[in-house]
């Protein structure tokens, strides 16, 4: 690439980004450079919202910018979709961000927020502390530890981009709203199931043509019996099919009393949310039943 210095023609001809200058005071100066980032592209998309008219009836501006956009190489940042959702609820937790959904077939709005012109934290202005500043060069060597922890970061960016690519296959485009990104990130921290059968969840959801609710259903269930590999759910899988052949074989008409209430009663609306999450619920006990755990 050519690249030339900056004469006054060429300041007059190229675009640039605006970033509030703001953004690095307090209370704002902590947050991540990814998060400043995605802020300075939807700042400067307020522009076209002007442009467009996108004001609702407070008069309030806002804008549309989709997560696969914002995270495209030709109109965003050239990152994962993981990488912006992150960022837009670390924008979200200071307040700066707030996402209102239209509906299934309708883009997000995107509220910006700012800071109050006479708030005294942007009155007082501070320069940079010196623990800010670019340090000598001997700490500039990266320790195993922190390469170990960026290592760590950019595989599971990595593995959340599948599991997100598998979740807009199975819900016809539409990508996790941040509520269902920090359900998934639950089912996968804190109950240690991996994106793999996570994945695998989302195609049985996906081939029963249900909701999110569905995939929470599946989800909890195998949570509650400490699944966490694909291995653990093929071996659940024929735990399931044993127990279901043998009690068929030994009793093919099982005594009445044996159903719940509930198994007799007509699940009404299962197109809406009320319903399908009803029929996750009843998925999660029936399976739970057919392995003798009530």
């Amino acid at each position: 690439m050519n690249n030339v210095p900056f004469f006054k023609k060429e300041v007059e001809k190229f675009q640039y980004f605006q970033m509030p200058k703001w953004l690095f005071a307090e209370p704002y100066c902590e947050l991540s450079l990814q998060a400043k980032t995605v802020y300075m592209f939807l700042f400067n998309r307020l522009s076209l919202s002007l442009k467009n008219e996108w004001q609702d009836d407070d008069g309030q501006v806002f804008v549309y910018y989709s997560n696969e956009k914002l995270a495209g190489k030709e109109d965003g940042l050239g990152c994962s979709i993981p990488t912006v959702i992150k960022a837009k609820k670390e924008l979200a937790s200071v307040g700066l961000l707030k996402e209102v959904r239209q509906g299934l077939t309708l883009s997000n709005r995107i509220y910006l927020m700012g800071p109050n012109p006479f708030s005294q934290e942007v009155k007082n202005f501070k320069h940079r502390s010196k623990n800010s500043l670019i340090p000598d060069d001997k700490n500039l060597k990266t320790s195993k530890t922190e390469k170990s922890k960026t290592e760590y970061s950019n595989d599971y960016d990595t593995d959340m981009t599948d599991l997100i690519s598998a979740f807009q296959k199975a819900f016809r485009g539409h990508t996790p709203t941040p509520f269902q990104y920090d359900d998934l990130e639950k089912f996968h921290k804190e109950d240690g199931i991996s994106i793999e059968i996570m994945i695998e969840a989302i195609k049985r959801t996906s081939n029963n043509d249900a909701n999110f609710h569905y995939l929470q259903g599946i989800l909890r269930n195998w949570a509650k019996k400490g699944i966490q590999t694909m291995e653990q759910v093929i071996a659940d899988d024929l735990s399931f099919e044993q127990k279901k052949n043998g009690r068929s074989a030994i009793d093919p008409k099982p005594a009445q009393t044996n159903i719940p209430a509930w198994a007799n009663e007509e699940v009404k609306n299962e197109q809406t949310a009320e319903g399908q999450a009803r029929l996750a619920d009843l998925y999660a006990e029936l399976e739970a039943m057919e392995n003798g755990e009530t």
